[in-house]
């Protein structure tokens, strides 16, 4: 994957070993890449980058239905652990924080503090 000055990303090795498959669906010349994994509850998360964008969304659906869709811009730093996808994202008076956890169950959180100037 690539690099912006003000996104970094870790590579598709990374994002292979940390979803178990390959993106669903890619572009990278536009910077965009599309992943989705399933848990034994059939909780299915849907992670897409947008990296041009700085923009990330996922989509929670469960047993079919979905149950939640978040999205933001302003993303600034991506980075997996063995257990942790975590995105950074920043605005002139916020700043927002994604975790995805995929193993041994899909858990899902997006926190946004509001910060004074």
């Amino acid at each position: 994957m690539e690099r912006t000055p003000h996104f970094a990303i870790p590579d598709e090795l990374e994002f292979l070993t940390f979803f178990g498959s390959e993106p669903r669906a890619k572009a990278p010349a536009d910077g965009f890449w599309l992943y989705e994994v399933a848990d034994e509850r059939d909780v299915r998360i849907r992670l897409s980058l947008k990296v041009l964008e700085r923009s990330v969304q996922t989509v929670v659906t469960v047993h079919g239905q979905n149950v939640d869709t978040v999205s933001s811009e302003g993303a600034t730093q991506l980075a997996i652990t063995a257990s942790e996808l975590r995105c950074e994202f920043e605005g002139r008076d916020w700043k927002t924080t994604l975790k995805l956890q995929i193993r041994p169950a899909i858990k899902v959180s997006w926190s946004t503090l509001q910060i004074s100037g």
